[in-house]
């Protein structure tokens, strides 16, 4: 299983990067993009890495935010016959406040104009092909709710009157992947928190050794002008103990985890345990 790091916020090359993320993966001959980014900018990106977008054969948008999901355009020009995978409910509204602020970041207006008629909707655990599972949160709506607001995340709720709730994140998935070593999970940003999202997994894919997370997880945060980890290196500490306890060996994350997070985690982690994503890069996960 490889996975070729279309677009995120770092490089190491000659590649453009920007805030978003979007993985290409082969996986049992099949050839699957987790992801656009915010712009068409992977797509340029994938020409220049030999990474064919006419030939994806299945499409994933792990939830419903403008830096997975803007790029989608571009991969529907050139493949207009491949399936998109979506939770029901990412084509929502979806809000930020970070900064003080209140903007939307949910997927913009022209792409779900694209994508309406080609999502394929989920709303439970589903198994898309053998090997391929999406998973979406099963924990408490209120819980997850709680970790939306300590995020500055918020979504739309229609009732008599249109209004704006922390994010439960029921727009969110995981999609995991069957392999030798074990369950790769990949989570794009892990907004429900990744001790959450494993036991999702554990509970869909009962007494199955999880081997690799993939993913951003949403750590970062901005405080006088400087970059932070949202959580407590007490937390950050109890999420490194949890992963060695769960036996994941991989940690493969980038994006919106942070550099301070990071830096927390390798602290906490066994060498070699985190991987850090970056665009161009390639990183392979072993035989499936």
């Amino acid at each position: 299983m490889k996975i070729h790091v279309l677009i995120e916020n770092t490089t190491d090359s000659d590649l453009q990067c920007e805030h978003g993320l979007s993985l290409y993966i082969e996986y049992k001959g099949q050839k699957i993009l987790l992801d656009a980014g915010s712009t068409e900018v992977f797509a340029e990106n994938a020409k220049q890495m030999g990474v064919d977008l006419k030939a994806v054969d299945t499409a994933f948008l792990s939830h419903g935010h403008y830096d997975h999901s803007g790029g989608f355009g571009a991969l529907i020009k050139v493949n207009k016959s491949v399936p998109i995978y979506a939770m029901e409910s990412a084509m929502g509204r979806y809000a930020s406040i970070s900064g003080g602020v209140m903007h939307e970041i949910g997927v913009p207006d022209e792409v779900k104009e694209v994508l309406k008629e080609r999502i394929t909707a989920v709303d439970k655990v589903t198994r898309v092909s053998p090997g391929i599972t999406l998973v979406p949160h099963s924990t408490a709506s209120d819980k997850l709710a709680v970790i939306g607001e300590k995020a500055w995340l918020y979504r739309e709720v229609k009732a008599q009157e249109a209004t704006w709730l922390p994010d439960d994140f029921a727009h969110e998935m995981s999609v995991v992947f069957e392999t030798n070593a074990g369950l790769v999970i990949c989570n794009s940003c892990s907004h429900g928190g990744v001790q959450n999202i494993v036991e999702e997994v554990k509970s869909a894919l009962p007494g199955k050794k999880i081997y690799a997370y993939v993913g951003g997880l949403h750590m970062k945060g901005r405080k006088d002008g400087e970059e932070i980890c949202i959580y407590s290196e007490e937390e950050v500490k109890a999420l490194a103990e949890y992963i060695q306890a769960t036996g994941i060996e991989v940690l493969l994350t980038g994006h919106c985890t942070g550099e301070p997070a990071i830096a927390l985690l390798e602290k906490y982690l066994a060498e070699g345990q985190l991987m850090r994503l970056c665009t161009g890069t390639v990183y392979d996960l072993g035989e499936v």
